[in-house]
């Protein structure tokens, strides 16, 4: 949660900052709503590429864990 926190702190800081920054360099806004797409695009990728999807645990024949069946509830007493 303190990253999820701390990534959302950052683009708060930085997302005006270069609306404003656009908005000068270029003298309107149009180009602030090309670029913030291509910012989100960016995210997306960087994100697809650096989060790895979990891997399913292949074991060796012969070392498989034993799998144990699920205790029996007790019956309800009255």
């Amino acid at each position: 949660m303190a990253l999820i926190n701390s990534v959302g702190n950052v683009g708060g800081f930085w997302a005006p900052f270069l609306v404003g920054w656009i908005k000068d360099a270029t003298g309107n806004f149009e180009m602030v709503f090309y670029a913030l797409p291509v910012f989100m695009l960016l995210a997306a990728v960087v994100t697809a590429i650096g989060v790895q999807a979990p891997r399913r645990r292949v074991w060796p024949r012969g070392l498989e864990p034993l799998r144990r069946s699920k205790p029996h509830s007790l019956p309800r007493g009255g």
